[in-house]
């Protein structure tokens, strides 16, 4: 996206000693009105900040039809000359940006913008104007902010004097304009955005996920904005907390950004924030990446998978969630007696041990009919899994993959099964399901 200064019909910095064929206004009757863009991915509920740095006065020529005005910006000689030495400072690669003569009758200071400016320099003028030292300074200034819903929302600041005017946002961008009588500005703000993904979608009980949030923060950001970024997990997941981390960028060499707990929002997991930094307001923006790992918990039964979530928000801007979910597949098994039926067959068991790739037996916790692959807090779990000639056992919690059932133990007067059953699960599910929980 345009930065904010950039796109601004009513910004264009052209010199300002200079006539104009607008109609004329009166000192307190000017306004500025701001239309944010509206952003699908996210809330922006931004204020702004003006600052009029220069007075303007406007004196009619001619008469009738033919008639054009004549603006001049100034600055009072006296009351104003603490702001004069500011913006008389200001240079741009070296050179000054205004150019300060003294009226003939000594009463005020006339500005003009230098020759080696113009239109395309409205974003490196407004970085240079936005100093404390020249903000403190300026002749008037206020906050305004959105207000209406939809088409209609807007931010408006009216009875200004005519002048030339420094407007910041909350969202970091900033824009220089004159305002002779109402001026309107459609912006279009760059806005946080994030991302959620995971190391592994298709993963059984016990295993480890490294999930990863790239918060980008775009160029235009505040330096020391702080940026809020809550974390949710399914129930059926645990965070491993002690592995969360975040650096700028990614890379072995990627440096850290220092996360801060904050009270754990509601609905959360986890909720941390960090401060926006210089180094991250470079052209195109950056990314702040987190990582930490979560553990498939025992308790996992749901065949629809489980969704983690994530948003990031500052005091002006809330993204909308991320999602990413993984999943865990799961097999019946029936044994069959030869020559019982009914009822008597819950008396003929036999068991079992299923064992991964590794050949080694997978340890199980029963409930009921069910027997879910054990994470590493579970206790008691044990690799024998016992079926009748009469029910269905469920086995759940496993990943995509081949595995090597094995029958261990039979009822009085049946043969074990000579050879062992290959089991082969294959993982179809539509890639997009990670982000798409209606699939």
């Amino acid at each position: 996206m345009k930065k904010f200064s950039k796109i601004l019909s009513v910004a264009l910095l052209v010199a300002l000693v200079l006539s104009l064929g607008i109609t004329s206004a009166f000192a307190g009757n000017s306004s500025i009105t701001i239309t944010p863009q509206a952003d699908p991915n996210g809330t922006n509920n931004a204020s702004y900040h003006y600052y009029q740095l220069l007075r303007a006065s406007i004196t009619t020529l001619g008469e009738g039809q033919t008639a054009t005005t004549a603006v001049s910006y100034y600055l009072l000689n006296g009351t104003d000359d603490d702001l004069r030495e500011k913006l008389d400072a200001v240079e741009i690669n070296g050179k000054d940006v205004f150019t300060f003569t003294q009226s003939t009758d000594g009463t005020r200071w006339n500005v003009s913008l230098n020759s080696d400016f113009g239109s395309s320099d409205g974003e490196a003028i407004a970085d240079a104007l936005n100093t404390s030292d020249i903000l403190a300074l300026a002749i008037s200034n206020g906050t305004f902010n959105q207000s209406g819903e939809g088409a209609n929302r807007k931010a408006q600041a009216t009875g200004l004097d005519d002048g030339y005017y420094l407007v910041t946002s909350t969202l970091g961008s900033k824009l220089v304009l004159q305002t002779i009588g109402d001026v309107s500005v459609q912006t279009k703000n760059e806005f946080i955005t994030n991302t959620k993904t995971a190391s592994k979608t298709n993963m059984e009980v016990g295993d480890i996920v490294t999930y990863t949030i790239t918060v980008h923060i775009p160029a235009t950001a505040n330096v020391d904005d702080v940026v809020t970024v809550h974390d949710t997990l399914d129930e059926h997941l645990a965070a491993k907390l002690t592995t969360l981390k975040a650096t700028l960028g990614t890379g072995e060499n990627a440096p850290a950004v220092t996360l801060t707990e904050v009270a754990t929002a509601s609905g959360d997991t986890f909720t941390r924030t960090f401060k926006v930094t210089s180094e991250m307001l470079v052209a195109g923006g950056s990314d702040v990446v987190i990582t930490y790992d979560a553990e498939l918990l025992s308790t996992a039964a749901d065949d629809t998978g489980y969704v983690n979530k994530v948003y990031s928000n500052t005091s002006s801007y809330e993204t909308k969630p991320d999602k990413v979910r993984v999943w865990t597949f799961d097999f019946d098994l029936d044994k069959n007696f030869a020559d019982v039926t009914g009822d008597d067959a819950e008396n003929f068991t036999a068991t079992f041990e299923l064992a991964g790739s590794d050949n080694v037996a997978i340890s199980f916790i029963k409930d009921g009919n069910t027997y879910v692959k054990v994470d590493s807090d579970d206790q008691g779990g044990s690799t024998v899994l016992t079926v009748n000639g009469k029910d269905i056992i469920k086995i759940k919690g496993l990943e995509a993959g081949t595995y090597t059932l094995t029958e261990k133990t039979t009822a009085s007067g049946y043969n074990l099964l000579t050879d062992a059953i290959t089991v082969t699960i294959t993982d179809t599910t539509d890639a997009k399901a990670a982000k798409d929980e209606s699939i």
